[in-house]
């Protein structure tokens, strides 16, 4: 008889039952808490469930509050009993966001409306290419500010700080690239993934892409490291030195 590590399948579909008793109790909860649209975006709304799946979620409600203060709000109030992702946004946030970002016109077009009170009216429009690019914009933007937080590090010799950074600028600066030419990176992903669909699409990334496990080791050390197991300054170099490369081809293409 075969040796069965873990069966997927069942896993799924246990995980998807699970995800969807809790949805209902979350919008049902929302409704009490006067949230005027609940719109569910990610794979549950595509019926792409795995075992870790989690619940993704755009909530609109009138408030004044900062943006974290209504995700603290959120998690306090309603509570969620399963991983949850939030984007709780006023109705005037709602609808620019809808007219101009990627990822809420996406979720628009793929995603379903849980709760409605009819007060938020938005249009589903397409996804252009000036979308792409203000996305591309965006992550460049992160990447440079990643990039200034792994050379205080490195400078500072907090090596493990230094090749986190150095993870998240490659991270930041490959989803740029990719989303400058139109090409969706997805919400998850290592950077040696991401390098290769780089690689796919030119061929000027194909160097960095063979040396970007080293940026996920990186990554896998500072979160999972053991006693005495932190990366130490020859692999802070080696990171943040990879990064810069990532971060400069990324800058001239995306």
């Amino acid at each position: 008889m075969p040796f069965v590590l873990f069966d997927r399948v069942a896993g799924a579909q246990a995980r998807h039952r699970e995800l969807e008793a809790e949805l209902a109790r979350i919008v049902s909860r929302c409704r009490e808490l006067g949230y005027r649209k609940v719109i569910l975006f990610g794979s549950l709304a595509r019926g792409e469930v795995g075992r870790w799946s989690d619940i993704d979620l755009i909530l609109v409600r009138d408030t004044d509050k900062r943006f974290l203060d209504r995700l603290d709000e959120f998690y306090r109030t309603v509570a969620p009993r399963v991983a949850v992702d939030a984007l709780v946004y006023t109705p005037e946030e709602f609808a620019a966001l809808a007219r101009g970002r990627r990822f809420v016109k996406q979720a628009l077009r793929e995603g379903v409306v849980l709760h409605d009170d009819g007060s938020v009216a938005c249009e589903v429009l397409p996804v252009g290419p000036e979308d792409w690019r203000e996305d591309a914009r965006r992550w460049l933007a992160q990447a440079d500010e990643c990039c200034r937080a792994a050379e205080w590090a490195l400078q500072g010799g907090f090596w493990a700080v230094a090749c986190s950074e150095a993870w998240r600028v490659a991270e930041a600066s490959l989803r740029a690239f990719l989303c400058g030419r139109e090409f969706d990176p997805g919400r998850r992903g290592s950077v040696a993934d991401l390098a290769k669909q780089a690689a796919s699409l030119d061929g000027a990334f194909a160097g960095v892409a063979e040396e970007a496990g080293l940026l996920d080791g990186c990554w896998l050390a500072w979160c999972y490291r053991g006693a005495g197991e932190s990366p130490g300054r020859e692999d802070a170099v080696r990171a943040v030195g990879l990064a810069r490369r990532i971060v400069g081809l990324a800058r001239g293409r995306a």
